[in-house]
């Protein structure tokens, strides 16, 4: 299976990329054209490219083993992410609490992507 790390790896650095921007455009959407968020495109695609997401993170961990503590980070910064992303885009109703909403979910995005990429729990601080 190591020899798919690298397809685990790429599809999910894809995924990253797809989510945060289809998120925030859901996020855009939500406030200036919410009835766009009913077409059945926006209610599937997010929830199938998460998932991927989690799940080319769980394969990886399967390949490199449960010992680098990073991976775990980046795991549970994921879930916090999609929590984010679900009470910004469900739960908060004023633009402010959207802004916010979305400004959490992007640092959360960073840290991801500095944890990934120093492969440290100190995400960008390590370096």
């Amino acid at each position: 299976m190591s020899e798919y790390y690298l397809v685990f790896k790429h599809i999910h650095m894809s995924c990253a990329y797809l989510s945060i921007t289809l998120l925030l455009t859901r996020i855009f959407l939500s406030v200036t054209k919410p009835a766009i968020l009913q077409q059945k495109w926006a209610k599937i695609l997010p929830h199938l490219i998460d998932t991927i997401l989690l799940s080319c993170a769980i394969l990886m961990v399967m390949v490199l083993g449960p010992h680098h503590p990073f991976i775990l980070v980046k795991i549970i910064l994921l879930l916090l992410y999609i929590a984010c992303g679900y009470i910004t885009l469900k739960i908060a109703q004023s633009l402010i609490g959207k802004l916010v909403g979305a400004g959490l979910c992007l640092t959360i995005f960073f840290i991801i992507v500095g944890v990934a990429k120093y492969k440290s729990p100190l995400s960008w601080w390590a370096a």
